[in-house]
């Protein structure tokens, strides 16, 4: 990267307009996400004693609610920076990705019978595409309702596959090490609460850095139509 490239994306992310989108998106992101959150978790709770396959679309439709709020947030600050966005067509999208990133993540433990049977080289290369576009998912379905002539609308979906990937290593860094056999159960949702905000907050402030830096190209390619 040029020192000219570098200055200019420093200016962009530490102009007062960025910064308040910034903390703007974070503020409301980690609400939706953590609300949104608790659905698939009150849900997986409730249907414990339930067989696999049940489980497994009830968690799907507990990430398309996941997937709602998120949504919601999110179109709650897009929707006064970015001319022509469809807040309706964001969310739908949202709720739709999500519940299919549900559907990925689930997949290894409903199919646990059949890919453990599978040599360790195939179930590594599985795994990797599974987990590529479980990230890629809720990004690619938003990069497609971007408003039309949205400049670099693809690099959206990189920084949401990083702020989600970074997110999930938060909740598990700071979630599982806190459960144990045995526990209460109010301690059990104090810990995933702790862990679910965490992750909230991170997927939230690494997304917020992506929407800036498309912010500012659409401010640049369309004279200000940005913020």
């Amino acid at each position: 990267m040029s020192q000219q490239s570098a200055r200019s994306r420093s200016a962009e992310t530490a102009h007062p307009r960025f910064g308040i989108l910034w903390r703007r998106w974070v503020l409301l992101v980690s609400i939706g996400e953590l609300v949104g959150f608790c659905v698939p978790g009150l849900l997986g709770a409730l249907a414990q004693e339930m067989s696999t396959g049940a489980q497994l679309w009830i968690l799907v439709a507990g990430g398309v609610a996941e997937g709602a709020a998120v949504g919601v947030a999110q179109a709650l600050v897009l929707r006064r920076v970015l001319a022509g966005f469809r807040s309706t067509a964001w969310v739908v999208a949202t709720s739709i990705a999500a519940g299919f990133a549900w559907l990925l993540g689930m997949l290894p433990s409903a199919t646990h019978g059949t890919w453990s049977r599978w040599p360790p080289g195939a179930v590594v290369v599985a795994a990797a595409i599974l987990g590529l576009l479980l990230l890629m998912s809720i990004g690619a379905a938003q990069a497609s309702v971007m408003p039309a002539g949205t400049p670099a609308a693809h690099t959206w979906i990189w920084w949401t596959a990083l702020g989600w990937c970074a997110g999930l290593l938060t909740f598990t860094v700071v979630a599982t090490p806190l459960w144990h056999e045995g526990q209460a159960p109010g301690l059990i949702v104090l810990i995933g609460l702790a862990g679910g905000t965490a992750m909230a907050v991170v997927m939230a402030a690494v997304t917020g850095l992506g929407m800036v830096r498309l912010c500012a190209r659409v401010g640049e390619a369309h004279s200000g139509r940005c913020l």
